[in-house]
């Protein structure tokens, strides 16, 4: 109770669980504290308590264990990782534990189901992209692979709902991490171990609350993160080599054995008529999302796709507060500390 009571309520602005203990160390007279400097420990209110701090190569947050990854630098095996520093709330914690392979769903999860995976097109490291001391060009590299990116991701989205199968989200290549404030050299103030790019997590790009709840008429657009097939729990049905489905340069589909190739651009209704034979797959694989599909074949349903796309990208943040007060990010382009992410087809 005296605990609650000295925390803010959840609904003020800034509320956060340590509040308590900041607030009461703040009221307490500093009297009577004991150091213990070979153990890195402190006897505190008025010697009731041992305080300590606990080393971060050990104890992480989510950022230091999935982002840069400090225990592999240090060659140690973490004792436990606290997965704040995510975005999306519990529902960004578990998704960044699922692409971590630390969640466990039930067994369903992982052998139920028919998928869909695609290949997005590379995207170009400039060279000596880490070395580099220039953050609006390393936000600016950032947003063009992004925009790339969730281009292509559209299409494969829209392949997933008009196939009725499950997407495994490609793996995606981040150049600048995501952030509540200023990001100098695309990384948090001061940190130099993120090696840039990075798989993107999903809580970097979505929100995801409209991540795993986009419907488009009455039905369901379902995912997997992008280590699902990774995943030691998944099923050995799904991780035999894939049926390639592609879009060609012919005038009618040709079949061959594993292959299927299709004429490019294909409406939804068209492409459910080719890919009915295929049913039987457990996964189809897609490496070109963006040249085999064109577009819904019921213009209701592709504005209501549309609307679902454009809500799904988070708003990038930040450009670093030098940057803006000096004018450099507005003559990159840049109209304030962060911009918008979208998925698109255009």
């Amino acid at each position: 109770d005296i605990w609650d009571g000295l925390r803010p309520r959840p609904e003020m602005q800034s509320f956060h669980d340590q509040d308590g203990l900041y607030n009461h160390l703040k009221a307490q007279p500093h009297k009577g504290t004991i150091y213990d400097y070979r153990r890195r420990m402190a006897h505190v209110f008025n010697q009731t308590v041992w305080l300590a701090q606990l080393p971060a190569t050990l104890f992480q947050n989510s950022y230091s264990n999935t982002i840069n990854k400090v225990h592999e630098l240090h060659k140690v095996k973490p004792f436990e990782a606290h997965m704040v520093w995510t975005y999306g709330n519990n529902l960004g914690k578990r998704h960044r534990m699922r692409e971590m392979m630390y969640f466990f769903d039930p067994p369903e999860y992982y052998s139920e189901g028919a998928y869909l995976t695609v290949d997005l097109t590379p995207v170009q490291v400039p060279e000596g992209f880490n070395e580099w001391n220039d953050t609006v060009a390393m936000v600016s590299q950032h947003k063009k692979a992004m925009d790339q990116q969730l281009h292509e991701l559209y299409y494969a989205f829209a392949l997933a709902y008009a196939s009725s199968r499950i997407l495994v989200l490609p793996k995606m290549r981040c150049f600048c991490i995501h952030n509540w404030f200023e990001t100098p050299l695309c990384r948090l103030p001061g940190e130099t171990l993120t090696q840039l790019p990075m798989i993107c997590p999903a809580d970097y790009l979505f929100h995801l609350d409209k991540l795993y709840h986009m419907m488009v008429n009455m039905r369901r657009i379902q995912f997997r993160e992008y280590s699902f097939l990774d995943n030691p729990r998944t099923h050995a049905k799904y991780k035999s080599k894939p049926y390639v489905v592609r879009a060609g340069d012919v005038p009618h589909p040709k079949h061959e054995v594993g292959l299927h190739i299709l004429p490019a651009k294909f409406k939804d209704l068209e492409l459910v008529s080719e890919l009915s034979r295929l049913q039987s797959e457990p996964v189809l694989h897609i490496p070109n999302p963006s040249r085999l599909f064109d577009k819904f074949t019921h213009a209701y349903i592709q504005t209501e796709f549309d609307q679902v796309m454009s809500g799904l990208g988070l708003t990038w943040c930040c450009h670093t507060d030098k940057d803006l007060k000096s004018g450099r990010a507005k003559a990159a382009g840049f109209s304030d500390r962060s911009f918008q992410l979208t998925v698109s087809s255009h």
